[in-house]
Order: C-alpha cells, then structure tokens, then sequence
C-alpha cells in the first residue's frame, strides 16, 4: 500500500520529492515547496489517498522541502489527521 501512494505522490507537482518518511506505517512526513501559506490543505489531499488505499487511521504532516535539503531543517508548514 505504501508503494502505491508514494506512487501516485510522485504524479503530483505539489510534493516535488519522495516522502520524507512513514512512521509506525500510519504516519506520513511528505515535501512541499514553502509558498508562504498554511499546507493544511495538501495534508487532506494526502490523506484521502491514504484513505482510498486503506491505511486507517492515519496522520500527515506537511515539511518546507527547501529546508530539509538546504538547511537540514525540518520546518512544518501543514498537517492532517485522516478519518
């Protein structure tokens, strides 16, 4: 299943990179380019594809892709619970 979201992530241009990590097979860590707003949103877009492949509950939390490659920062812009 992990595969199979991580796959239709990478068709997304909003998360330019891999997911960051899974946790406990339930929690997502995924990459955005930082536009100065809240990522809620693209959260909840994940979310939904996690829910459509089944993984439930689960959790996303949204990072500055930026950061965490040039700084080694782990700044988070966003997060969803998914129920």
């Amino acid at each position: 299943m992990r595969a199979r979201v991580e796959a239709e992530l990478s068709q997304d241009s909003t998360f330019p990179a891999r997911p960051v990590w899974w946790d406990k097979g339930h929690r997502l860590g995924v990459g955005v380019i930082p536009d100065g707003t809240n990522r809620d949103s693209a959260a909840r877009r994940v979310c939904n594809l996690m829910l459509k492949h089944g993984i439930s509950p689960a959790e996303v939390e949204v990072y500055d892709v930026l950061q965490i490659q040039n700084d080694d920062e782990w700044v988070q812009v966003g997060a969803a619970q998914c129920e």
